[in-house]
């Protein structure tokens, strides 16, 4: 499967692109091809990891050396940076990008269940201590009772409102769900998409809590063919490892079904290239990969 990509191994490609960084180069509007930084995605498979070559609708398909194998779409993946040069390009229009925890959906579930078990506990003490008058009127010592129950209930009930409507349970400070949406328009027809949501966070150790370094790890989801100048919605749910909201990096990226990932507005270091800039770096990679592929067989 052909991919472009480059490593920051080749010489050749590290003096092309220094060049380009000093000189300049196009805007995006004029561009002929785009430099910038990507993902690298390897997903899991029994107790080791391998390269993702592209997504279909129910698979990820990885190589696996002799072979390819195809793993589930919710397998764990690891990513890290790379750069990548590529003539396709996306504009990104429209983006939404919201958090949630199910931490604190249940804490939020658990508060609703105590309001109402704590009301039917009131009303249940309330008819009991009623009950004992016999039909009579009820004593200054029940009714102080049935107060007191009614107040203690009122209190609880007001204390568990409070922190729902101040969203109290939501500041935990924590997610492990991402709902992304997003408005995309191909400047190119990109046949068999599929996104990347790389999420970047200090992992933290469950025995001690103390921090254990950052992790890059990503998700995929199928999105089908994209139309040129056609407008994309992209609507999709992330569940991910819970991580602290602040000290994450998440990024969505896109990629062709044949595993080239295409340049965004929003990618990380961006740059347009001229025509013969972007010939350039194409050269360089074909001469190193090349190079390699000698060594290899030889």
């Amino acid at each position: 499967m052909k991919t472009f990509s480059y490593s920051k191994y080749l010489s050749k490609w590290s003096l092309v692109v220094s060049l380009i960084l000093a000189t300049g180069a196009s805007g995006q509007e004029e561009a002929a091809g785009y430099m910038f930084e990507g993902l690298n995605i390897s997903a899991q498979s029994g107790r080791a990891f391998f390269p993702v070559l592209t997504v279909d609708k129910r698979k990820i398909h990885v190589d696996a050396g002799d072979r390819t194998k195809k793993v589930s779409l919710d397998t764990f993946c690891l990513a890290r940076p790379k750069m990548r040069l590529t003539d396709k390009y996306l504009e990104v229009l429209d983006q939404d990008i919201v958090t949630s925890s199910t931490t604190a959906i249940y804490l939020e579930g658990e508060a609703i269940a105590e309001m109402h078990r704590a009301q039917g506990q009131a009303e249940t003490h309330a008819a009991i201590i009623s009950s004992r008058a016999g039909g009579g009127s009820v004593s200054g010592d029940a009714r102080g009772q049935i107060e007191a129950i009614k107040s203690a209930n009122e209190d609880l009930t007001t204390d568990l409102q409070d922190g729902l409507d101040d969203k109290r349970f939501e500041g935990i400070g924590r997610a492990d769900v991402i709902f992304l949406e997003m408005e995309l328009l191909p400047s190119a027809d990109i046949k068999g998409a599929y996104c990347v949501f790389g999420l970047n966070y200090l992992a933290v150790n469950a025995d001690t809590g103390k921090p254990s370094g950052r992790r890059h790890v990503a998700r995929v989801k199928p999105l089908g063919d994209l139309k040129k100048d056609k407008l994309f919605k992209l609507k999709k749910r992330f569940a991910m490892n819970e991580f602290s909201l602040e000290d994450s990096e998440y990024t969505l990226h896109i990629f062709t079904g044949e595993g080239e990932e295409v340049a965004m507005s929003s990618s990380q270091k961006l740059k347009g290239l001229s025509e013969s800039d972007y010939q350039a770096l194409r050269d360089a990679i074909a001469e190193a990969q090349a190079k390699r592929s000698g060594k290899a067989s030889g």
